[in-house]
């Protein structure tokens, strides 16, 4: 990845939302957005993402 690594993910494997959503992957996804912790990510954002 040319020395970068990302600053935020989602995993969609099906055993991270199942037990909760029994397979709707758009709610999961939807509930996902309102508890990313968006100042964190801003602050790796503006540190920048090159490793090193």
């Amino acid at each position: 990845m040319n020395g970068k690594y990302p600053i935020s993910a989602n995993d969609v494997w099906e055993h991270t939302y199942y037990l909760i959503y029994q397979n709707p992957r758009p709610d999961y996804l939807e509930a996902w957005w309102n508890v990313v912790n968006w100042d964190e990510i801003s602050q790796q954002f503006a540190n920048g993402s090159e490793l090193g």
